[in-house]
């Protein structure tokens, strides 16, 4: 027993005498930034292309927006305030006659659609339209932007392009369509839409098009905020000379808004492997069975991981007797009305019994855990069913701190337009912490919805984006801050970031390198914790041969010690 006491405590020494250099390099400051706020000010470049041919007063609107300013974002360990340096950049010929260029090579005819032939009765106008393939232009448009910033030897973190009347045409843009949430090269998609961005640091908008409207009835917040149609986001086709450079910098403000700061939902976490539970709740086999055709997990990981790639997924899916231990949802259900023959589900109802069911808050203690398990709740009750918000808003899924409920088909069909696959990786995305881009604040407004994300809305601008291609940029950008803010959070909590670590961490956030912050911060911990592990089976071995080497001595000795007498 001595032997063991005195094993037990040379090991509890060596490891404790190791970790102390560890604790003893945390800054102070950093220490005391637990419970006051870190300042952290990020710093953004952003450069502001304009192809126009003079139509445009340039050197106003150059001098108007040069710095924008947004203050007092609450991360719960940091207060982060924004700074935009703005370049605004004219075009050169060359590259104003290789676009008009390009657009007389690509452009397809497909007539006139009738929200432009609505615009032209309401206006009195003529228009000619051209229409382009959106993704093939935005490749395209990302090489010349490229070309010209590098000729202008500017160094940017964000880029804004803007496209005015260059060729006397109105342009529109088409996608291919997703049916079921599956995409395909055979089906034409005409959007409408006029302006794209996300898959890189870069976004345009194209004034020149006549927009069609939006959002749908079907999709949630209808008729709220400031919505797309030819009177709210006119073409420059009804703005003169001062309207037209008032919604230029509009929209640019809106697009570092919106996109770039964008609203984060949740206190900051993170998890090395998150294993997405599927609950598919058996009302009816017929439900079941549909469901199960509409599901793809491998899609449903490429989807989240186009928005947080820092995260490793899994999904296991599990087909559940609703009455056995989900009695409580069955009466939920059961007490629903029936509207025109689908059921409406109280939200808030279903929201309190799966809070209840997962029996936790959801998150991660510290803001950092090696695994964390999510539940994916399907209803497939016997009838359509949606979800309704105290009667006064209508939608499909919502995502809660604990888990994700999805009413089948949804409001208005939304399973069938959007795909089961995009619904359920939607709203694992507000878990993570995003938000919608066309949200910021309290404020709506709906042409910002018109970027590459799982989180938007409209599902057009995804089509054109084949999912083992997509990639959004500014959702990833926004996953990875909000990672590292989790990790510096939960490494100062435990005492174990040292000065440098901590100082090239606020750094790399302050010049908005958040992907290098988070590898940096991530690759600390995983080091010492695995520099712990190692460093601990690492002693046991010596200390275990000396203290065997003692205690054969010691036997030794006493065998002796009798043998003597």
């Amino acid at each position: 027993m001595c032997v063991i006491k005195t094993y037990l405590l040379i090991l509890i020494t060596i490891i404790a005498v190791n970790l102390v250099p560890i604790n003893a390099s945390i800054p102070l400051s950093s220490r005391s930034s637990i419970h006051n706020l870190l300042e952290i000010n990020i710093t953004y470049n952003v450069a502001v292309v304009l192809f126009d041919k003079d139509s445009i007063d340039y050197n106003s609107l150059s001098k108007t927006l040069t710095n924008y300013t947004v203050t007092s974002i609450n991360y719960t360990i940091a207060r982060i305030s924004y700074s935009f340096n703005i370049t605004w950049v004219k075009a050169p010929k060359w590259a104003i006659d290789d676009l008009v260029e390009w657009f007389g090579e690509n452009y397809r005819d497909f007539g006139k659609p009738e929200w432009v032939r609505e615009y032209e009765g309401y206006t009195g106008l003529k228009l000619d339209v051209l229409w382009i393939e959106l993704k093939k232009f935005y490749n395209y448009l990302t090489t010349l932007v490229g070309k010209i910033t590098s000729y202008n030897k500017l160094y940017v973190d964000d880029t804004i392009v803007f496209i005015t009347d260059i060729d006397g045409y109105s342009r529109q843009y088409y996608t291919y369509s997703i049916e079921h949430g599956v995409w395909s090269n055979n089906t034409l998609y005409l959007t409408g839409i006029k302006g794209f961005g996300g898959i890189k640091p870069l976004v345009f908008y194209d004034l020149t098009v006549v927009p069609r409207k939006h959002p749908k009835p079907w999709q949630p917040f209808y008729g709220y905020g400031r919505s797309v149609d030819y009177i709210n986001e006119p073409p420059l086709w009804s703005l003169d000379n001062s309207s037209i450079r008032e919604y230029i910098l509009g929209l640019v403000a809106d697009h570092l808004k919106y996109h770039v700061v964008r609203d984060v939902h949740i206190k900051p976490w993170y998890t090395d492997e998150m294993i997405i539970e599927l609950y598919i709740l058996c009302f009816s086999n017929e439900s079941v069975s549909d469901i199960v055709s509409r599901l793809d997990v491998g899609r449903v990981v490429d989807l989240v991981e186009s928005v947080d790639p820092w995260i490793e997924y899994r999904i296991v899916v599990n087909i559940v007797d609703v009455s056995i231990g989900y009695e409580s949802v069955l009466r939920v259900v059961e007490g629903s009305r029936e509207v025109s023959g689908w059921i409406e589900l109280d939200a808030n109802k279903l929201l309190n019994v799966f809070d209840k069911l997962c029996g936790r808050e959801g998150g991660c203690i510290g803001g950092y855990c090696r695994e964390y398990r999510y539940p994916v709740y399907i209803l497939a009750t016997d009838k359509p069913s949606y979800m309704s918000w105290e009667g006064r808003l209508n939608f499909t899924a919502y995502s809660s701190r604990s888990h994700v409920t999805v009413s089948y088909p949804g409001y208005m069909y939304r399973v069938y337009r959007s795909g089961l696959n995009k619904v359920i990786a939607h709203e694992i995305g507000h878990k993570l912490g995003l938000g919608h881009p066309f949200q910021f604040n309290n404020s709506i407004r709906w042409v910002m919805d018109w970027i590459a994300s799982i989180m938007c809305y409209d599902d057009s601008v995804l089509a054109g984006v084949p999912y083992t291609d997509t990639v959004s940029y500014y959702d990833r950008e926004k996953t990875a801050l909000i990672h590292t803010l989790a990790l510096l959070n939960y490494t100062l909590s435990k005492n174990l970031v040292s000065d440098r670590v901590f100082n090239n961490v606020v750094e790399l956030i302050s010049r908005a390198l958040f992907s290098k912050a988070f590898e940096l911060i991530h690759s600390y911990v995983r080091g010492f914790r695995e520099y712990l592990v190692d460093y601990i089976l690492l002693s046991i071995i010596p200390i275990t041969a000396i203290v065997l080497l003692l205690f054969t001595v010691k036997v030794s000795l006493g065998i002796r010690k009798k043998q003597s007498t």
